[in-house]
């Protein structure tokens, strides 16, 4: 009787645990794609920088009409952004099961234990 406990204590801790497992690499690969998102962004802004001509750079552009489609077009482009990175690190419904899995995991764990400890 006490194995049959033990062995289904077990898989329920395995299972738990591999439920935590699978939520924390779905959030870590969406976290790496904003990551990579941002780094974008930034390389596209430096490159627009480093291609603008030097008289540009240093008093400003010349044309306010371009000075402000470019400004426009990246606030667009960090509203955008923010909205991304927001939506990717709010909460999930999963991710605090998968939290909650890992503590039910390690006291399923250590049910099994104590239960093969004692018999």
């Amino acid at each position: 009787m006490y194995r049959t406990l033990v062995t289904v204590l077990l898989v329920l801790s395995a299972g738990a645990e591999l439920f935590g497992t699978a939520t924390v690499a779905v959030n870590y690969a969406r976290g790496r794609r904003v990551a990579k998102g941002i780094l974008v962004v930034l390389e596209d802004d430096e490159r627009a920088s480093e291609s603008m001509p030097v008289a540009q750079r240093s008093i400003g552009l010349a044309d306010p009409v371009l000075a402000n489609l470019e400004v426009r077009a990246a606030q667009a482009k960090l509203r955008d952004l923010r909205n991304d990175v927001a939506s990717q690190l709010s909460g999930r419904w999963w991710l605090t099961a998968g939290l909650v899995s890992y503590g039910v995991g390690a006291v399923l764990g250590l049910a099994a234990g104590l239960v093969a400890l004692n018999h």
